[in-house]
Parts: C-alpha cells; sequence; structure tokens
C-alpha cells in the first residue's frame, strides 16, 4: 500500500498545510503562546544573521519552505485569534501520543514520510487494513495527523476526508480544540467539519471532486454542507435560465438558439446536481 501511493504524484499543492503559519514557524498545533513568542523571536534572529535554522516541526520532507522576516511576522499574526488558530490547527499536525507522534514526528524530520505514515497507520487502522479503530484518546491524533500527512502528500481522496472527518465527529474534538484556543472560545463539532471543508473546497480547481467524495460518507456536517454546496450551481442555473427567458421574449426568431445556449450551458451542472441529489 505505502509503495503504490508512495509512487503516486502529488497532485496540488494544498496551502492550507505547506502555508500553514505552525509550519512557517516551526511549531505544532496546540503551541501555547509563550512558545510562540520565543520561537518568533528565535527565528528573527537567526533569519537576521543569516544563520541556518536547527530542525524544528516545519517537516521541509513535505515541501521547500522559504521563511523570512516577513513570513514569519505575517505568519504570527495568523494566530491571534481563536478562530484562526484552529483553523490552521485542522490542517497541522498535533502531538497527544508520546510514545507514538514522537516517532512519526522524528520520522518526518528526518524526510522519511513513510515511517511517519506507516506509525499512524497502525493506530488509526484496523488489522485488516480496511476498515478504522474507533476514535479513542490514545488513537485520536493518529487520525488526525495521518490525515494531514494524506493530504499533503498525495492529495485529496475518499480515506483522507474519512480519516479527518471521523477524528471531528468524535468527542476527542474537544480536547483538541481545548488545546488549541482558549477556553471561552466555543465551536461545535459540524461548525469544525464546515470550517474544514470550506477551507479544503477553497484550494480545488473543482470542488465537485469533493462532493464526489463526501458522497459516499455519513458525518453530521454533511446534509447543512452539501445543501450550502449546491445552492451556487442551482442559482447558477436559474440565473441561465431568466437571462434565456429574457433572450426569447425580446428576440421570439431566435428563440431555438437561445434555448440550445441554454441547455449547453447547464448540462453539465444539472448531470452533477443529478448524481448528487
Amino acid at each position: 500500500y505505502l509503495r503504490r501511493i508512495s509512487n503516486q504524484k502529488k497532485k496540488q499543492e494544498m496551502k492550507p498545510i505547506l502555508r500553514n503559519p505552525y509550519r512557517i514557524l516551526g511549531l505544532l498545533a496546540g503551541a501555547s503562546a509563550r512558545e510562540q513568542d520565543r520561537q518568533v523571536k528565535r527565528l528573527r534572529q537567526l533569519i537576521d544573521a543569516e544563520q541556518e535554522i536547527p530542525v524544528d516541526f516545519s517537516f521541509p520532507e513535505l515541501r521547500d519552505l522559504d521563511r523570512t522576516i516577513e513570513t514569519v511576522n505575517e505568519a504570527s499574526s495568523r494566530l491571534n485569534l481563536d478562530a484562526d488558530k484552529l483553523a490552521a490547527a485542522l490542517f497541522w499536525f498535533t502531538f497527544d501520543n508520546p510514545i507514538t507522534d514522537e516517532a512519526a514526528f522524528d520520522a518526518l524530520k528526518e524526510g522519511d514520510s513513510e515511517t511517519a505514515i506507516d506509525i499512524w497507520r497502525r493506530l488509526a487502522y484496523a488489522a485488516d487494513s480496511e476498515s478504522y479503530q474507533q476514535v479513542t484518546k490514545k488513537n485520536a491524533s493518529a487520525f488526525h495527523n495521518l490525515s494531514t500527512a494524506y493530504l499533503a502528500e498525495y492529495g485529496l481522496d475518499a480515506d483522507t476526508l474519512s480519516l479527518k472527518l471521523l477524528f471531528l465527529e468524535s468527542d476527542s474534538f474537544l480536547d483538541f480544540k481545548s488545546k488549541i484556543t482558549d477556553e471561552t472560545y466555543h465551536i461545535s463539532k459540524i461548525d469544525a467539519q464546515l470550517v474544514f471543508l470550506n477551507t479544503l473546497a477553497a484550494e480545488l480547481d473543482d470542488p465537485w471532486q469533493l462532493i464526489e467524495y463526501l458522497s459516499d460518507l455519513e458525518f453530521e456536517a454533511k446534509d447543512e454542507y452539501l445543501n450550502r454546496f449546491i445552492q451556487k450551481p442551482i442559482q447558477s442555473i436559474e440565473d441561465k435560465i431568466e437571462q434565456a427567458k429574457n433572450k426569447r421574449n425580446a428576440e421570439k426568431n431566435n428563440a431555438l438558439k437561445a434555448g440550445q445556449k441554454l441547455w449547453k450551458e447547464c448540462k453539465d451542472e444539472l448531470e452533477k446536481l443529478e448524481s448528487l441529489l
């Protein structure tokens, strides 16, 4: 399995991961404000002195990272608000299991993503490697981290989405939120799922690819997300219908031409809606 997926070409640069503010700062999601301030000062000093930055949690294996004073300052500013911290954390790694997570991160630092993935797979998947374990405190970070690693290394697929959504559906998400944000910040599991999916969709050349994968999955925010998503093509079709009506009324001799154009422009959207609904 690992040989098969390692031979796949990286499909698309996932900016929420590769340009994640936690990655730019070389921190894991959930780092304290004190850790963040200390790391920002350290990076500024090293960059200003043109010294090599020691190995941290930026994981160059994922892709090269060009850090400057400007990008470090920007990354730090993107982690001021709790909502922004959580949004960034959904697409970055977290540390919860000292035994497995530490070993996986050591492997990533050495550029060995396959070993890291294998470590997390052993916790997330059942013995048959075809079904998932139940999400528990012991393996919750494996679900989250494995999904992030898959998305960064191999792009989007149903497996990647399943892992992340199972994590966000579990009670462990509440522990995750408490670790990332202040105790006064509140967000439901459904809203967290919507944040993740909306951010992901914005990065895709064809958001319908995401819908195709989601159609076979079950999660709390599914109906709400799909309803929001399909409103755009429905509105687009209705607008085109109205335009065709106006053209038909203005020039009755061109009614057939207007109808043919309407069908041609709406055919793909209608087929996608039909497959979804």
